[in-house]
Parts: C-alpha cells; structure tokens; sequence
C-alpha cells in the first residue's frame, strides 16, 4: 500500500502535466524531460522518482518546492509559464 505522501506527490505530478499540457499530455510532459511515456505515467501512479527527477520536474515546470513537496502554498514559484525548452539533462553554461 502506497502512502499518503506518494499518493498526494502523484497526484501533483499530474496536476502539473494537466495544467501544462492538458488531459493527454503525458507524452508531452515525458518528451520535454526526456523519459519515455509510460516511465512518467509510471510516477503519476505512484511509483518512486529520484531526486534528479524531482529535481528536474520542478526546475523545468516553476513548480513551487514547498507545494509539489507538501502541497501548502501557490503551486507554481514564479507565474505559470511554459516549460523551458532546453534540454534538462545539459542546462546552459554560465557565462
């Protein structure tokens, strides 16, 4: 049995790819972090995210650290935007 914070975590993660690319927008949400589909339909299930992935999910949608951890406070850190279309596996470079 899943507990209480994955279920509440899964269902942020879906809150997330509705509010960003709709109903059927798993694909979408996968392609922009660069997984396949059915990993990320895997995590709106419940199953277990690294913290890179945790990491790369809130980087790349604004989500708001406190919310998608805990559910408290507005969802997103800065306003809702759409995701950055780098690649988030090689973040730009400082200059």
């Amino acid at each position: 049995m899943k507990s209480k914070k994955v279920i509440d975590l899964a269902r942020r993660l879906r809150e997330i790819r509705e509010d960003l690319y709709g109903e059927d927008g798993a694909r979408d949400m996968a392609d922009l972090l660069g997984i396949p589909v059915r990993t990320w339909t895997n995590y709106e299930a419940g199953v277990s995210m690294s913290a890179e992935m945790i990491l790369r999910v809130m980087l790349i949608t604004g989500a708001s650290p406190r919310w998608f951890l805990e559910g408290e406070g507005p969802p997103y850190s800065t306003s809702r935007r759409r995701p950055q279309t780098e690649d988030p596996r090689h973040p730009p470079r400082a200059t």
